[in-house]
């Protein structure tokens, strides 16, 4: 059975939608990226400081972000959440615009990936296999083709 999430709250006390305020993990999930890969699209669209984990000033003057405070184990924390039908779009053209470059991990896994798959066949042997299909198709729509 899983635990509910904590309510979140904004500034003044009211409480979020967690379905209309996302937080990097849950954008990151619908754009099929890392949570850290959305901060570095947040921040070339604008919406987070460079070199910070804060939202822009324009983004919490539009409504893009706004913080939120959530009692978690240590106490109650204060961070940014995303109002998913503003920045959605923006951050998928921007995914689309700058892909995330792949990681020694992913090239590792691609690397191992593409072991599994069968080796070219030398050049011999694809040429017999083409002549031989070819004849199969020539028997298959002329029914006098005699092989030579």
């Amino acid at each position: 059975m899983e635990k509910p999430l904590s309510p979140i709250f904004d500034d003044n006390g009211m409480e979020v939608s967690r379905d209309a305020f996302w937080g990097q993990k849950e954008l990151g999930a619908e754009l099929r990226t890392t949570p850290q890969y959305v901060g570095t699209l947040l921040r070339l669209v604008g919406l987070l400081q460079d070199g910070s984990k804060d939202p822009s000033g324009e983004a919490l003057r539009t409504g893009a972000a706004i913080y939120v405070t959530v009692a978690t184990a240590d106490g109650p924390h204060r961070y940014p959440r995303w109002r998913k039908e503003l920045v959605l779009g923006v951050l998928s053209r921007a995914l689309r615009d700058h892909p995330k470059p792949l990681t020694a991990t992913d090239k590792g896994n691609l690397r191992n990936a593409r072991s599994f798959h069968p080796q070219p066949q030398p050049f011999e042997e694809r040429l017999s296999n083409l002549e031989r299909r070819v004849e199969q198709l020539e028997r298959q729509t002329n029914p006098g083709f005699r092989s030579s």
